[in-house]
């Protein structure tokens, strides 16, 4: 096997010695076109939904959260059920954009500094762009802060976003609207639908590309009380679901609006999350892990594909990953990609299974890595630490934290799982292995993953697991490329001094400060609205 076959998140496997997965459940008779993909080319509008997990809506069988207009999409769709993600959002959002692994386009962490796209790398705007389409995102880019970086100079034609991402500024917001800082007046998750909205309707004549990245449901969780009154006095954490809340009701009008304007019908609507759910004992339909962990329950993510008359409405089981999304999009969109690009993919087009449900499975494995290493050059020290390889209904996972004492993720998450315990659903989700083991579980009668098979299956086990030494091998070769570049270098150490263990502290409190400030203000608006009335 070549090294770039190897690099690749997701790698050809030989089948002899392992099962064959099921494919696709068909749910609806309704008769489709499909033959018509890659003929005609729908308007695109991508949901991203930052830091819920799978578990974290109702049509996944959530006993708290109402997700009306997401259900709606949910039975609407074409799924993929077994569909991952990375461990935190940065490192998806650029395997989306790119449809690459992300540490092949230098994004290793969430933080600045470590969450720079390469700028060699081509997105899926870029692509679509070039097909004609006008591109627009509305909400969380987390790609690069500078104006290099800025989606403006990714392929995108308009964007508004909130400046260096930042996840606090929930009421009265100053965004960024293609370069020029504007004082908004509202609720971030409104305002952004509502400038999405807006962009659609101006566009309803062209081919568009809508890239809507939410900045909700993300912590802090502050979201207006009439959506969190309904979670009070249960056991569920009541402004978390309250902002999913709030996202659905966008959802649904952001859904009636495409039909008011007669092109419903001629837009593909994808929905996905970015990570597993990060509210802590919160449902998630029975499995382990959680945002920042590479359990299944961490990277397991709702893939929704809608677009009437042409997807049939069905369950598909085939192993899919983030890195499909850019070939599939760029596929239906008709867009040509370039050679250099397509060499560098590593996703495929989902558009087979569209055509075709029982379509010959590939054989893919999927390798995920939580990356989020400090000191920045320190990822040799980090091989193992928090990895997983996925491989039809089979997950091996390795979790060596490393003995730095000042890498405040490994420190954290050691913390956390010596002191973790079974949640209210039975599963623990900072539990580490013992050092230098390989666990190997079946997902699809262990979702929980308490049962490590790798002495039943030794020959997988190892099969896996030198599949993930090879990927390595090509991984650290990258990543030492980069550690040479003066720009990559600069990003590096901004991380090491802002983001270091040291400042955490300090860096909590800042933030905690400056919510609290916020909120004050948002309160002082609200009372002076009530006497006004």
């Amino acid at each position: 096997m070549s090294n770039t076959k190897r690099l690749a998140t997701l790698l050809p496997l030989a089948a002899s010695a392992l099962v064959a997965l099921p494919g696709c459940h068909v749910q609806s008779e309704t008769t489709q076109t499909t033959d018509i993909i890659g003929k005609s080319h729908p308007n695109v509008l991508f949901i991203l939904i930052d830091d819920i997990g799978y578990g974290d809506i109702g049509c996944h069988g959530n006993p708290f959260v109402k997700t009306p207009n997401i259900d709606k999409i949910c039975h609407e769709s074409f799924q993929f059920e077994n569909f991952t993600v990375s461990p935190c959002s940065a490192p998806t959002r650029a395997a989306l954009m790119t449809g690459k692994q992300c540490f092949k386009s230098n994004v290793t962490h969430t933080i600045e500094g470590r969450s720079e796209l390469d700028i060699n790398s081509e997105t899926i705007a870029d692509v679509m762009k070039s097909a004609g389409y006008v591109t627009g995102i509305f909400g969380k880019w987390h790609l690069g802060h500078s104006a290099s970086k800025s989606p403006l100079r990714r392929g995108f034609d308009e964007m508004l976003r909130i400046p260096d991402d930042n996840q606090i500024s929930h009421y009265d917001p100053i965004m960024n609207h293609n370069g020029k800082m504007t004082q908004y007046k509202g609720y971030r998750t409104d305002l952004i639908f509502k400038e999405a909205t807006n962009f659609i309707v101006r566009n309803k004549n062209k081919q568009f590309f809508c890239y809507l990245p939410t900045y909700a449901a993300h912590a802090p969780h502050v979201v207006p009380q009439k959506y969190s009154d309904p979670y009070e006095g249960k056991d569920c954490n009541a402004n978390y679901y309250g902002m999913i809340s709030n996202v659905d009701e966008n959802i649904g009008r952001l859904m009636a609006k495409l039909k008011e304007l007669g092109i419903d019908k001629n837009t593909l609507v994808i929905f996905m999350n970015d990570n597993g759910t990060t509210s802590p004992d919160t449902y998630n339909a029975g499995m382990r892990g959680r945002k920042g962990v590479s359990w299944y329950g961490g990277i397991r993510a709702s893939s929704f594909w809608r677009w009437p008359g042409v997807l049939p409405v069905q369950h598909c089981d085939q192993m899919t990953a983030h890195v499909d999304v850019f070939p599939t999009i760029a596929e239906i969109g008709g867009a040509t990609i370039a050679p250099k690009t397509k060499a560098d993919l590593e996703g495929i087009s989902l558009v087979r299974y569209f055509k075709n449900p029982n379509a010959t499975d590939l054989d893919r494995i999927a390798i995920h890595h939580k990356g989020r290493w400090l000191p920045s050059a320190n990822y040799a020290m980090h091989k193992y630490a928090d990895v997983c390889v996925t491989y039809k209904d089979f997950t091996l996972v390795r979790m060596d934290r490393c003995h730095n004492p000042e890498c405040s993720d490994c420190t954290m998450k050691d913390m956390k799982g010596r002191r973790d315990k079974p949640n209210a659903y039975g599963v623990t989700n900072f539990d580490t292995l013992p050092r230098g083991h390989w666990a190997l579980y079946n997902i699809k009668y262990d979702r929980a993953q308490m049962r490590d098979l790798s002495a039943f299956y030794p020959e997988i086990t190892k099969k896996l697991a030198n599949e993930y030494e090879n990927w390595w091998k090509d991984v650290e070769q990258r990543l030492d490329v980069y550690s040479k570049d003066p720009e990559v270098q600069k990003g590096w150490h901004y991380a090491d001094e802002h983001y270091g263990i040291k400042n955490i502290d300090a860096s909590k409190k800042a933030a905690s400060k400056e919510l609290k400030a916020e909120l004050a203000k948002h309160k002082k608006a609200l009372e002076a609205q009530k006497q006004n009335k």
